[in-house]
């Protein structure tokens, strides 16, 4: 399917414009492999930290799956709730591949300008994936 660059124009709104525009470059990148909303919605410099960052998700991540759970506009700002799964077969954050089973959130919060995301906070509930590699971060003892 072909995905139509989104201006809030088109949109009965700005809110609903913003939601749909955040929706529909995370469901491209990944149900697709399609980056090209992506680099039309994000300025070059913030969507190459994102493409790396998703990039070496999929590398760690076979199979690797997302849900919009569910989205709260404002605004400008679009809070989105995603869980993504897979199967741990590649390096992620120096773990070596567990080849199990994983699920995990991230929440993503954006402002949005005319379709572009100008500001971004990504929050990966990091615990519970660990949990789910059997990995334990309690500090050492220096």
């Amino acid at each position: 399917t072909g995905y139509a660059r989104l201006v809030p124009g088109d949109m009965p709104d700005t809110v609903t414009a913003n939601k749909q525009v955040y929706r529909e470059v995370v469901e491209a990148f990944f149900t697709a492999g399609n980056a090209e909303p992506l680099y039309s919605h994000y300025p070059q410099a913030l969507a190459q930290v994102r493409m790396d960052e998703w990039v070496g998700w999929q590398h760690a991540f076979d199979d690797l799956n997302v849900q919009l759970d569910f989205q709260i506009a404002e605004g400008d700002r679009v809070l989105s709730c995603w869980t993504f799964t897979g199967i741990h077969n590649g390096e992620f954050m120096g773990i070596d591949a567990t080849h199990k089973p994983v699920s995990f959130q991230v929440l993503y919060t954006a402002r949005l300008i005319n379709g572009i995301v100008v500001e971004e906070i990504g929050e990966l509930e990091l615990q519970p994936l660990l949990e789910q590699l059997d990995v334990d971060l309690v500090p050492r003892a220096l």
